[in-house]
């Protein structure tokens, strides 16, 4: 189990970033025991940009200690009661620093997404623009198929349901499935607790080992199973 406290405004993404963190780092190599934050800004006309910072581990990202994310996004409202929502953003995934040395990439990418949302229910596509996709070469037109659910409990609870289908262009080893389902808690205003658990499944078992190929301190080359269930209980603060 891991626990994570986060203090920022972008609850939202950080959702997103647990959703998709089976997909995004090939092993989730987010080290929640130390840091993680962010700040966004909501601007008029539905209009938000922001950032957010994660602590890495170098032993699944080569020479990697940081994650910087920055997004711009749009989002509107469709209808006279506003049930039908659209949005569309960009979103850019930085890693200083880090590269794999054998091939000379970067982990370094970017993606457009696009998303509908009908009441509780949502719909999103992500698509990568660059042509690296966290450090695998060629890989412009890699897609992230994004379907879940938020549905209100009462009392402060709801419930939070995802599946994930990811499509990595033509390296199809790669692509993957995953699954999420949580429960977020309002304890106070500007206070959320939640739980959730995430199961992935690859289309291979190039996931099952995961690795960088290079050793550590001790000369040992360590590995990693991504696809593994995992249970994250996180407080989120935002103001």
């Amino acid at each position: 189990m891991a626990t994570a406290y986060a203090r920022d405004r972008t609850p939202a993404f950080a959702g997103e970033r647990r959703r998709r963190c089976y997909g995004n780092a090939c092993c989730c190599p987010v080290d929640t025991g130390h840091g993680q934050g962010g700040v966004d800004y909501a601007g008029p006309g539905g209009f938000a940009f922001g950032t957010w910072l994660s602590t890495i581990s170098d032993r699944y990202v080569e020479d990697g200690t940081v994650e910087w994310d920055l997004y711009g996004t749009y989002t509107g409202k469709l209808g006279n009661d506003g049930a039908v929502g659209y949005s569309a953003g960009v979103y850019v995934y930085k890693y200083p620093g880090a590269h794999i040395a054998a091939t000379d990439t970067t982990y370094d990418y970017t993606e457009v997404a696009l998303g509908l949302t009908y009441r509780w229910a949502y719909l999103k596509y992500n698509y990568t623009v660059s042509r690296e996709f966290f450090g695998i070469e060629n890989a412009r037109g890699t897609g992230y198929l994004d379907l879940g659910a938020n549905l209100d409990l009462g009392d402060g609870y709801t419930m939070q349901l995802h599946a994930g289908q990811g499509r990595v262009a033509n390296n199809a080893m790669w692509n993957w499935r995953d699954y999420r389902v949580g429960v977020a808690k309002v304890l106070a205003p500007g206070w959320t607790l939640s739980a959730a658990y995430t199961r992935a499944h690859g289309a291979t078992d190039a996931y099952d080992s995961y690795t960088t190929g290079v050793p550590n301190g001790a000369g040992v080359i360590e590995t990693s199973d991504p696809a593994r269930g995992t249970f994250v209980v996180a407080l989120l603060r935002t103001f």
